[in-house]
């Protein structure tokens, strides 16, 4: 084992390793081989994780694997605190629109979080908000349950400060901001993890370049390209219709397009596509529709939104399509 290490291993054989070896008072090899899992990590803005898991299956093993890893580092390098938390962050942050899996996965995940790094679980100082200079204003059970929530006026000019100086656990909040606005003239909106962009294609793939070219009796078809950066678990596409827009399938149903599984389901105005899971990547769906009348419409927007973590939502622009009539 203090040599084999280094052949054809997985990142959670290693850890094995690395912990028995530990047990058994061999630190420096130890410490060596957290230093190669060290090595093929991946930090960012999420926290601390491994991509590259080979015979990984599933997002419940890469969990509780990287729980596996959280344990080794806070048992064998308990003093690099600041990599320790950002994988609790990561662990974390999974729970937020992902499925931890079944009690023993979810009993490993919370271990290894309450087991290392830094102290989260201790009572924290109330953050400092201010909204445009003034302090928010807190109720007594805040500070108890742990969360908050607070329904501002619309405002164009809005000015949010938040100070958590002084706090050593990590916290989450998020900005909701609702408004009317013609469909014609919304702006696609998108984040960091997730977009989301609707166009009509002619039914061999390539794209339309010129709406007004629609006629009555034409089939397209309706394009949507989903970008995310995460895996994400439990998603919602609502793509609107435009009214002279006509599913060819008109039944509800389970089926698979570009390597992923989705239910779809058929509305009068809309399309709704339910995702038990999202794997991170660039996923192309698309179905069909026939032009039923003419006239100028809306084209609809397509909304993807995470069920269980609504701030992770994005939608498409608003537009317009021409359809002619037939010519006589």
């Amino acid at each position: 084992m203090e040599k084999g290490w280094k052949n054809d291993l997985g990142i959670a054989e290693k850890t094995y390793c690395a912990l028995t070896l530990h047990r058994y008072g061999k630190d420096k090899i130890a410490r060596n081989i957290m230093e190669s899992i060290r090595q093929f990590s991946i930090t960012d803005s999420n926290g601390t994780r491994w991509d590259n898991m080979s015979g990984i299956a599933g997002q419940f093993n890469k969990l509780s694997v990287t729980s596996l890893i959280l344990q080794a580092f806070g048992e064998i390098c308990p003093t690099d605190r600041d990599y320790i938390d950002s994988i609790r962050q990561w662990i974390l942050l999974q729970k937020q629109s992902t499925d931890w899996g079944n009690y023993s996965m979810a009993a490993d995940a919370v271990y290894a979080i309450l087991s290392t790094g830094s102290k989260w679980t201790g009572n924290q100082p109330t953050p400092s908000i201010t909204i445009n200079g003034k302090p928010l204003q807190y109720v007594p059970s805040d500070k108890y349950l742990g969360y908050f929530r607070k329904q501002l006026d619309a405002s164009t000019d809005l000015h949010l400060s938040i100070n958590r100086a002084h706090a050593s656990s990590p916290a989450w909040g998020t900005v909701y901001a609702q408004f009317k606005s013609e469909m014609a003239t919304v702006k696609a909106y998108s984040i960091d993890e997730l977009s989301i962009e609707k166009q009509l294609c002619k039914l061999d793939g390539s794209k339309l370049d010129d709406k007004a070219s629609l006629h009555v009796g034409d089939k397209v078809l309706v394009r949507m390209v989903i970008k995310n950066k995460r895996d994400l678990e439990y998603v919602t596409v609502n793509d609107e219709r435009a009214s002279c827009c006509e599913p060819a399938n008109q039944l509800s149903s389970y089926t698979v397009s570009d390597g992923i599984g989705y239910y779809r389901e058929t509305k009068d105005s809309a399309t709704r596509l339910f995702f038990n899971f999202l794997p991170k990547g660039t996923h192309v769906i698309t179905y069909e529709v026939s032009i039923t009348a003419a006239g100028l419409y809306n084209l609809g927007i397509a909304t993807i939104q995470s069920q269980y973590a609504p701030e992770i939502t994005a939608h498409s622009a608003g537009d317009k399509i021409l359809v002619e009539s037939i010519d006589k």
